[in-house]
């Protein structure tokens, strides 16, 4: 499960660079669901600190380094971005997702199908939204 919230917030890298999202602090809630999980799904809550930087080159913040990642298809209609995703390590998973969004929002689905050992394939659909709730905190 850790690797599969790993993939996730390396997922989120894509839309934050369609977007330019806006500097500062952010909440992120991130629902994944898959067979034989409970009802409501695996919920994530993140709260982050964004900079400028950090929309402009998001793998800075939430790169996966050797999860050997690729995203293609990927176009950006100027309020959603839409691509694939296929990824190599530590788990095969290709799939599609979707995210809508403004300088202060993100609203989406990620659908994967990962390959596990053995060759059984599981799939998952993780839903993010997300919100910018003003500036960072300044540290004390």
């Amino acid at each position: 499960m850790r690797s599969l919230a790993i993939l996730v917030l390396a997922l989120l890298a894509a839309p934050a660079r369609a977007a330019e999202i806006g500097a500062g602090h952010w909440e992120m809630d991130i629902v994944t669901t898959m067979p034989g999980m409970p009802a409501g799904g695996m919920p994530i809550k993140q709260v982050q600190c964004l900079s400028a930087e950090d929309g402009k080159d998001p793998a800075k913040l939430f790169g996966s380094p050797g999860a050997g990642c690729r995203f293609t298809d990927q176009r950006d209609t100027g309020s959603a971005y839409h691509f694939r995703i296929s990824c190599s390590a530590p788990t095969a998973v290709s799939g599609a997702g979707e995210m809508r969004y403004t300088r202060d929002t993100l609203d989406g689905q990620i659908v994967l199908d990962m390959k596990q050992q053995g060759g059984q394939s599981v799939q998952t659909k993780t839903t993010i939204k997300a919100r910018r709730t003003g500036p960072c905190a300044t540290p004390r």
